[in-house]
């Protein structure tokens, strides 16, 4: 099993591929379906060989290719819970920030897009029939040996997966600049991301590779463990 980054060191777009087969983890940073397409192929593949795509979480850096996508192929669809109505809203949505300067960082990039959040065409991903995590799921993708968990906090749809030895978060974590400490700027709720937090070390997986930036260590995420508790809802 190979876990290869299509997108780049902010904007990470990965696909995990077994032999033939492919599992797309998300369908973002922000690029058509016509570009993935031309980046897949630098490896071998095409849209055919994806047999499952899993969305850790519903915001528009992860989605942008989405419907073209499930309108194109008919792979398995894995989403967390709560995904199907926040892709109805095609609109990030903003709950609460893991700092005040997070929180004016966030509403400065919304101003510069004309005083809105990050956007997509809304779309009813019900009709493809996604499997929905809502507890941990090892039967799902079971022939790749995937554990499904939840994971919510940064959002409430937010989850992510083990594959062998590693741990695929989503933006449960964050490794790239604005963020500090590995805390993503938004979350949904306090608890959940402290709750969440502690999981994944416990997990204890040998990378954990994140939405944006490069993967990181338990030993990270313990380092950082002080900064993760101290979040606030701001």
């Amino acid at each position: 099993m190979e876990i290869i980054n299509i997108a780049n060191s902010f904007y990470t777009n990965y696909i995990l591929r077994f032999g033939k087969d492919v599992i797309l983890v998300d369908c973002g940073n922000n690029i058509s379906l016509d570009k993935v397409k031309k980046k897949l192929a630098k490896y071998d593949i095409s849209l055919d060989d994806i047999k499952a795509v899993i969305l850790t979480h519903v915001h528009a850096d992860h989605v942008s290719y989405m419907e073209d996508l499930l309108n194109t192929i008919s792979p398995k669809i894995i989403v967390g819970k709560e995904a199907v109505e926040l892709l109805q809203k095609g609109e990030d949505q903003f709950y609460s920030f893991t700092s005040p300067g997070n929180r004016k960082l966030t509403y400065f990039f919304a101003k510069l897009r004309g005083g809105h959040p990050a956007q997509w065409h809304p779309f009813d991903i019900s009709k493809f029939n996604p499997v929905i995590v809502e507890k941990e799921d090892d039967e799902t993708l079971k022939e790749y040996g995937i554990k499904l968990i939840p994971l919510p906090g940064h959002t409430q749809d937010s989850i992510g997966f083990m594959v062998g030895n590693d741990f695929v978060a989503g933006d449960a974590i964050m490794n790239s600049v604005p963020a500090k400490h590995l805390l993503p700027l938004l979350i949904y709720s306090a608890k959940d991301f402290k709750d969440s937090y502690n999981k994944l070390i416990e997990i204890n997986a040998d990378k954990y590779y994140v939405g944006h930036g490069g993967p990181v260590t338990v030993e990270d995420l313990k380092a950082n463990l002080k900064f993760a508790m101290e979040v606030e809802e701001f």
